[in-house]
């Protein structure tokens, strides 16, 4: 049986864990906001990426876990483990949820109109040179 200050710092790692987990799914949501003019063009897809990024967010969320769970209680998965992971969840949707959509939306956004302007400039300098 581990002793009380071992799972203690396994609960905090794993609170941790919940909030980084947080964050990702926030990184997701934010693109999704951020390109969903474009995607409403392409009502299919618009499906088609919800459904990819939904299954690559569930996979990259469970190698996160199972990852942290093995470099911090040599892969033993407790019920203060998962307590811990969705103790960090919850902190993270109440506190920093809002900000952190709002801040990866707008980056997400700054880069779209980057990647916008790059690709107008090069669609007229490849048509000037068709022209001629």
């Amino acid at each position: 049986m581990p002793d009380l200050f071992h799972t203690l710092f396994v609960f905090l790692c794993m609170a941790v864990v919940g909030m980084a987990i947080g964050v990702f799914f926030d990184i997701f949501r934010a693109m999704r906001l951020a390109y969903r003019p474009v995607l409403l063009k392409h009502k299919i897809f618009d499906k088609i990426s919800t459904q990819i990024g939904d299954i690559l967010f569930v996979i990259l969320s469970a190698c996160l876990f199972l990852l942290s769970v093995y470099l911090v209680n040599d892969g033993y998965i407790a019920g203060y483990v998962v307590l811990g992971t969705l103790v960090g969840l919850g902190v993270y949707a109440f506190l920093l949820n809002k900000p952190v959509v709002i801040i990866f939306k707008y980056i997400f956004s700054i880069f779209y109109y980057i990647f916008k302007v790059i690709a107008v400039t090069f669609k007229k300098i490849f048509s000037y040179h068709k022209s001629k």
